[in-house]
């Protein structure tokens, strides 16, 4: 079976296991189905930057935060690598 061919409640479900930065970096822009469920998931983005490298900080930030600025009520840095 074909990971798009999943319901979308059963997706919904998926994305319950998976940070909010590793869910726009692998879903966001593939279609409108997974961007309508993206952005469904989420009521509110709690993202944490804790684990993401500096280059992939800059990415989320310069293509994906825009589109949910005004949802983020928490976020999460890192001194390490952030």
């Amino acid at each position: 079976m074909k990971f798009e061919l999943l319901a979308n409640e059963i997706l919904l479900d998926l994305f319950e296991f998976l940070d909010a930065a590793y869910l726009l970096r692998a879903f966001s822009g593939i279609n409108t189905r997974f961007g309508s469920l993206l952005f469904t998931h989420f009521h509110s983005y709690q993202l944490d930057f804790q684990l993401v490298s500096k280059s992939g900080f800059e990415n989320l930030c310069q293509n994906y935060l825009p589109t949910i600025i005004d949802r983020i009520i928490s976020l999460h840095l890192s001194d390490d690598e952030t």
